[in-house]
């Protein structure tokens, strides 16, 4: 094989994916660039290539789980999770049941909070948000704010 090259024949290592395809968030087209990237680089584990499989979970909790099952029994290693919250929320059980790490792009704290050992999650917490904020805030001068709820 040669150095930096995809070993011929090498099993590929399966990620899964799931997203709300109609919204256009494009984290799918995000990681299909990761997975080229990676691959053309030499892939990973010595030589094995990425393949991603991308479902859509139409922004509904129950069809996200049903498309995280499909790619548990497809065999995939982890999996890149729906940056919508309700989908990204509603497949932490089934996640901790299969043991496979979980990256999700979805929001909501209660995703790591508690921790959970195979959870992880991209955006940074409301806390740390609004942390951020409070200090952009003060460095601005800014003394007051209006909130709408």
């Amino acid at each position: 094989m040669p150095v930096g090259g995809i070993g011929a024949g090498a099993e590929p290592v399966l990620i899964g994916e799931i997203e709300p395809l109609g919204y256009r968030f494009g984290t799918d087209l995000g990681a299909a660039q990761a997975v080229a990237e990676v691959n053309a680089a030499g892939g990973v584990l010595g030589g094995r290539p990425l393949r991603i499989e991308l479902r859509d979970d139409e922004a509904d909790p129950a069809v996200a789980v049903a498309r995280l099952r499909e790619l548990v029994r497809l065999g995939v290693r982890a999996f890149v999770g729906s940056s919508y919250s309700n989908s990204a929320l509603a497949v932490l059980d089934e996640v901790g049941r299969a043991g496979i790490p979980y990256l999700s792009a979805g929001a909501a704290d209660a995703q790591v909070d508690p921790v959970r050992p195979y959870v992880f999650m991209t955006p940074p917490t409301a806390g740390v948000v609004a942390e951020q904020l409070l200090r952009y805030f003060r460095a601005s001068g800014m003394t007051r704010m209006a909130v709408a709820h």
